[in-house]
């Protein structure tokens, strides 16, 4: 299972990977697996290109069992974000971008800077992105998990996973890490035979659920697609991963998140900057340049090669 557009503006490269998928490994699949692609879970942010669905909410932070699962269950974490919020959500129209740039890093680095200095980074960072519940204007929204995009992946889960030895999901998104590079996680503990089977693939693959990911690229997330899969999959064994593509730094990324924000929020801001805002955002996740998309199907191509060998999901050959 194939799926894209959980984020959004990430469906563009994840489509392309589900197309990629089709045209170069669909004749190779033997008679015993079946291959399920969820093209734009989200499509409202598809469309508009935002990460966010038609009511602001990040899908990949509200995959909630029961909507008072809906919380990051940190203290230290909500209140780090109380202290983050103003600088996350202005409250005013967009302005001129040199200045609204000089006064967003003129924030954040000494944030960062006293977390790495403090060894409070992996919170600080788990607080901006990992998902929060109390700020529905603020970014990493996750809403109260009863999105319907969530009902409908459940119908297609439970539906689909049915009778299977083995579930292997894919989620596929864009920004985190270096440019043109992956970043692998597993929702499946790092114990686990399913966690094991995933690292032998690629040696890379983190655990979201190990208990301290310290300077990794990756973050605790609340309410992820990959968790609620594993949980809600009917198949005897799952092995459950997401795949991210780096594009621009992190800060720099957060910034066109916050510009997006602030845009959505505050329509009255004049329309070039509002529409330089959008240009970069996109470009902040689906990269217009050609070597990052070239790199992208690369980068997804051998790990698929892998993949189908590891777990023998090929036609055998003749003799």
């Amino acid at each position: 299972m194939i799926v894209s557009g959980t984020h959004g503006v990430e469906g563009y490269s994840g489509s392309a990977v589900q197309l990629h998928f089709l045209d170069r490994f669909r004749s190779r699949l033997n008679d015993r697996t079946t291959l399920v692609l969820i093209h734009a879970l989200n499509p409202y942010g598809f469309a508009h290109d935002t990460r966010v669905n038609h009511h602001r909410v990040d899908l990949n932070r509200t995959f909630c069992d029961r909507p008072e699962a809906c919380t990051t269950g940190n203290a230290s974490i909500d209140a780090a974000f109380d202290t983050l919020y103003p600088l996350l959500t202005p409250k005013r129209p967009r302005g001129n971008e040199r200045v609204e740039s000089l006064r967003f890093y003129a924030n954040i680095v000494p944030t960062v800077l006293r977390s790495k200095i403090t060894g409070t980074y992996g919170a600080l960072k788990n607080a901006i992105a990992g998902g929060q519940y109390r700020y529905p204007d603020a970014p990493f929204y996750g809403g109260k998990g009863d999105e319907p995009e969530v009902a409908i992946f459940h119908r297609i889960l439970s539906r689909i996973s049915e009778g299977y030895e083995r579930l292997l999901l894919l989620d596929c998104h864009t920004g985190l890490g270096r440019r043109g590079e992956a970043v692998y996680v597993s929702a499946n503990p790092p114990d686990s035979d399913p966690f094991r089977q995933l690292q032998k693939v690629e040696p890379a693959f983190s655990s979201i659920v190990a208990d301290d990911i310290g300077d990794k690229e990756a973050y605790d997330a609340s309410g992820t697609l990959i968790q609620y899969a594993l949980r809600h999959s009917r198949a005897k064994s799952s092995s459950v991963f997401a795949i991210d593509i780096g594009t621009i730094p992190a800060l720099p990324l957060l910034k066109r998140i916050v510009a997006e924000n602030q845009v959505h929020h505050h329509p009255e801001t004049p329309e070039p900057i509002a529409r330089k805002v959008r240009h970069d955002f996109r470009e902040g996740f689906y990269p217009s340049e050609t070597k990052w998309r070239d790199d992208t199907l690369k980068i997804y191509h051998d790990f698929f090669e892998k993949l189908l060998k590891a777990f023998q999901l090929t036609k055998e050959q003749p003799q």
